[in-house]
């Protein structure tokens, strides 16, 4: 059995607190009036819908000009491993915000991401060292 980590620097997911508010939330309602509770409840929440690609779908410039923090870019985040001081970035994370381009400098294989994450409806799009190829999306060697 793994013992359950609790991230203290987001209270608000501590599944414990979301029990304990479902459980307010649903008193005294029967199954079917519970039910619609949690489909209300759901309706409510802002569910973002990630692609997660492999880096090996980026060029090594594109890696490097994300590491440099390039103004060719759209705003990201390096995704960090378990220890942030040590330094390991394991990837990139990319907010899609609304219908607001990437700017018109950005490399084309960010671009490519960038289409195939509209298409699917993505809000985010992260690239991960660990994450699996895409068939029909191009790939390089670093």
């Amino acid at each position: 059995m793994t013992e359950e980590v609790r991230d203290p620097r987001w209270p608000h997911l501590d599944p414990d607190r979301l029990k304990k508010h479902h459980r307010a939330f649903t008193r005294g309602l029967d199954h079917q009036e519970q039910r619609q509770a949690d489909l209300d409840l759901r309706s409510k929440l802002e569910l973002p819908r990630m692609l997660v690609l492999s880096t090996a779908h980026i060029t090594k410039a594109t890696d490097h000009a994300f590491r440099l923090s390039s103004k060719d870019l759209p705003q990201f985040f390096p995704k960090m491993g378990s220890r942030h001081d040590s330094g390991d970035i394991l990837g990139w994370i990319v907010p899609i915000v609304g219908d607001e381009p990437f700017p018109e400098t950005c490399p084309e294989d960010l671009l490519t991401i960038r289409r195939l994450a509209d298409s699917v409806g993505a809000t985010w799009i992260m690239l991960d060292r660990d994450a699996d190829t895409v068939d029909g999306l191009e790939t390089w060697e670093w």
